[in-house]
């Protein structure tokens, strides 16, 4: 496992410049990108995206079936971080939010 992390980490610094870059990103960037699949509001919505994230970053076709993959349910609401957390391999959902 750890000769495989150290390519991961090998790609990642030649993909990204950034020697200082950790395995531990790419956690951090699926938690974000799924929190963005399972929470944003859709084109159209009266509700606006936090500032300065891009609501196109994710399609309407792919939230729709991230969504119907982890949650089974159209909008997971809250449970959306729950969600999130355990997939991450977090305890407690404050773990989560730290990140």
């Amino acid at each position: 496992a750890g000769a495989l992390k150290k390519q991961l980490v090998d790609a990642l610094v030649r993909a990204t410049g950034d020697e200082g870059i950790r395995f531990e990103h790419l956690r951090h960037s699926f938690a974000t990108h799924l929190l963005a699949c399972l929470l944003l509001p859709r084109e159209g919505s009266y509700l606006l995206p936090p500032k300065g994230f891009d609501p196109n970053s994710v399609s309407n076709d792919r939230r729709d079936r991230v969504i119907a993959r982890v949650s089974g349910s159209e909008r997971p609401g809250r449970s959306a971080l729950h969600i999130v957390s355990q997939l991450c391999g977090h305890g407690p959902v404050t773990t989560t939010l730290r990140w």
